[in-house]
C-alpha cells in the first residue's frame, strides 16, 4: 500500500519510482522528480 500512494503523489508531477533489491541485502526504492515543472 506504501508504494501506491507513493506512486499516486508523483504521477502528478511526472515522476518515477525504480526498485533495486538483492537476495539477503533487501531492496531500495529510488522516488525522482523532475526539476522543473510544465505548467499548462
Amino acid at each position: 500500500m506504501g508504494l501506491a500512494i507513493c506512486k499516486k503523489t508523483i504521477d502528478p508531477h511526472n515522476g518515477t519510482i525504480t526498485a533495486k533489491s538483492a537476495v539477503g541485502l533487501g531492496s531500495t526504492f529510488i522516488v525522482t522528480l523532475p526539476e522543473k515543472q510544465n505548467h499548462a
